[in-house]
């Protein structure tokens, strides 16, 4: 149920202690009055400092902010009102006057009802001890000096009249925001309900009915001055009261309730690991035994040191007396031949469990190195050491096999390469030959009948497939060139998008054979690279041509440049033909694939061409990828690092690329050799 004002309840044991506070000072007023004022005072500013002391000294274990903050508030405004007593009785040799004392009281007042306003914000906020020292100290400095050295005009006593008619306004004001205070409290609390929060709020309504008495009453010695500061004297009953059980009774009762639960539990668990020992003691043998007849070698350490072998293990190792090795330390056996993440076995101990599955490696004692695999588990629950348990099993044979799988997969794979090789390479070299042949001879048969006009027709004919043949040794002879190290790239600082550019324009008309528009874009006019311009014509011809190739009649070939964020600038060759399969993206740049083997297709190739592509890219610091899917098209992209120019270096080393036309259409024509028309 969320608390407001009508819960509030003053307890039995209470009411006979204000009525017995009431009889005493009643009669202390009665007759001393100052007396009384000073009694009543110096127990307030008393209960203050004590406050702020146990706020500060329990800041640790008390986790509600809002009443630390109280405590802490409560502290400086105490320092006011001793300023209020001291010189009420002119102990200050320079502040013997009423109006001073006053003027010390309503600061004090005025200073505690806005900290109240502040505290609020530490009902959901986290104290700032030091920043709230800090500034509650220099605020109390200021009011100090404010009153004492500079001398408030205001005027709140006058010596034979009584208290004045602003100071009365003043303390009505004070005990309006007091109200405030209150009313905004309870509706904190009926958002959110704080415990230990309802004598607090006594505390309010006691100072509130004080606060109205201090406004009342016109001489220091009335009844009303009296009734005020007895209701002070409650308010600062009811706010001991409330921050002595926050601070300190209830952190502490759920400390020793915390450890007393604990303890409970402690003595439970201590009896389930007495009868888990007993447990375990009584199986061990059992355990022992069933060990022993495994196949698998079983090897457990403690604290770093083996305490237990199986005889399977001393088998394997060829040790003759487990004594050998008992006691040793774990690094006796050492392990070859680890992931790289996990390093050796016996340094893997760093006080957490782990557990290591199927871990292939070579196990090495003494002269021995045997290949296993093993298993193990590692923990710190045997008095508190580094614990593990090993199951190694030789895997001898089984890595004899694995090897010799291997060779043979090796050698069918060689062999299919080979095959595949001199079927290809037999295949294209036999067709050009076969065509210029019989191209020949037909020529021969027109010169006997001398119909030399036919033999223009053939002459193209066979020059298309010597074009064939030269590009075929030509890719065979950079293929082995690069292989063997050979292969040295001449680099040069070239514009890429002049190059790209009139490499595109110069297949057009290949392209047009099966109506295939081609179109370059780019965003930018100067991109750099470092390169070798031969070897870039080679790679965008060579993708140029399978986009002829293998795209649609009346498609589209794009080649586009664009500059990435990584400073890369990327070559796009896209076409939207026959497209290549996911099972084909991988081996597309492995040497002699092709994705259409068929004998119908209507161009011809060896299979190495892309794989010369990738290797002269990646010679050049480039990468090479693809986009592909069936009857969707291809796309290739080339990346290639951007040179960043200077002065220097742009008279040095820019090669300006003149557009030599009847070059770039000799290597066109070799590239583009095996389309057919």
């Amino acid at each position: 149920m969320k608390k407001n004002f009508l819960n509030y309840k003053i307890s039995k044991n209470d009411i006979l202690i204000l009525i017995a506070v009431f009889i005493v000072t009643f009669f202390v007023h009665r007759h001393n009055d100052d007396m009384f004022h000073i009694m009543i005072e110096l127990i307030t500013v008393a209960i203050g400092f004590s406050l702020m002391l146990i706020s500060i000294g329990t800041l640790k274990i008390c986790e509600n902010s809002f009443f630390s903050f109280l405590g802490i508030v409560y502290g400086f405004v105490s320092v006011l009102d001793l300023f209020h007593i001291v010189t009420y009785h002119g102990i200050l040799p320079f502040s013997s006057s009423m109006n001073i004392s006053l003027q010390f009281r309503l600061a004090a007042r005025f200073y505690e009802s806005i900290l109240l306003f502040c505290s609020l914000y530490y009902l959901n906020h986290k104290l700032n001890f030091k920043r709230n020292i800090i500034i509650n100290t220099l605020v109390s400095i200021f009011i100090i000096v404010m009153i004492l050295l500079i001398k408030v005009p205001l005027k709140f006593y006058i010596d034979g009249q009584g208290v004045t008619k602003i100071k009365r306004i003043i303390e009505v004001g004070v005990c309006l925001i007091f109200v405030f205070f209150a009313v905004v409290l309870n509706k904190k609390l009926k958002e959110k309900n704080f415990d230990r929060i309802n004598e607090f709020m006594l505390t309010i309504i006691f100072k509130i009915i004080s606060e109205i008495f201090f406004a009342s009453y016109v001489n220091i010695g009335d009844f009303g001055n009296y009734i005020a500061h007895f209701f002070k004297f409650i308010s600062f009953f009811y706010l001991y009261k409330t921050l002595i059980s926050s601070v300190i009774i209830y952190p502490y009762s759920v400390i020793f309730n915390s450890l007393n639960t604990k303890a409970i539990e402690l003595i439970g668990k201590n009896k389930e690991l007495l009868n888990a020992n007993a447990r375990i003691e009584k199986d061990c043998l059992e355990y022992k035994r069933i060990i022993e007849s495994m196949p698998d070698g079983i090897v457990i350490s403690e604290g770093g040191k083996i305490v237990y072998v199986n005889d399977r293990i001393c088998e394997m190792v060829g040790i003759r007396d487990k004594a050998e090795i008992i006691n040793k330390l774990i690094s006796t056996f050492t392990y070859r031949g680890l992931n790289k993440n996990i390093g050796k076995i016996n340094q893997i101990f760093d006080g957490n469990k782990m557990y290591i599955p199927n871990l292939e490696c070579e196990l090495i004692y003494k002269d021995r190195v045997l290949p296993v695999e093993i298993t193990c588990i590692n923990t710190n629950i045997i008095d508190g050491n580094p614990s593990s348990i090993s199951a190694i099993r030789d895997i001898s044979y089984r890595k004899k096999a694995e090897e010799i799988e291997v060779l043979l997969k090796e050698k069918e794979h060689e062999d299919f390469v080979k095959n595949e090789f001199f079927a290809n390479i037999s295949h294209e070299l036999r067709t050009p030959i076969s065509v210029i042949y019989s191209a020949i001879q037909l020529e021969e048969k027109y010169i006997e009948q001398g119909d030399v006009k036919q033999i223009a027709k053939y002459n193209k004919t066979i020059k298309q497939n010597c074009l064939r043949l030269t590009r075929i040794v030509n890719n065979i002879i950079d293929i082995t060139r690069i292989e063997t190290g050979f292969f040295k790239p001449e680099f040069r600082i070239e514009n890429i998008v002049d190059v790209v550019e009139n490499i595109t324009s110069s297949i057009i008309s290949y392209a047009e054979i099966k109506k295939i528009k081609v179109i370059f874009d780019t965003e930018f006019e100067e991109v750099y690279i470092s390169c070798d311009v031969n070897l870039i014509e080679r790679i965008i011809l060579n993708l140029l041509s399978n986009s002829v190739k293998y795209g649609r009649e009346n498609g589209n070939i794009d080649v586009s440049i664009n500059i990435n964020e990584n400073n890369f600038v990327s070559i796009s060759v896209k076409d939207d033909g026959i497209g290549i399969p996911e099972n084909m993206k991988e081996k597309i740049f492995e040497r002699f694939q092709k994705v259409d083997k068929s004998m119908s297709r209507n161009s011809e190739g060896s299979g190495i061409g892309l794989s010369l592509v990738k290797s002269l890219v990646e010679i050049q610091k480039g990468v090479i990828s693809i986009n592909s899917k069936i009857d969707k098209g291809t796309e290739f992209i080339i990346k290639f690092p951007i040179i960043k120019l200077n002065d220097e270096v742009s008279a040095c080393t820019i090669n300006e690329y003149n557009d030599e036309n009847k070059e770039i259409e000799e290597k066109a024509k070799i590239e583009f050799s095996d389309i057919y028309n």
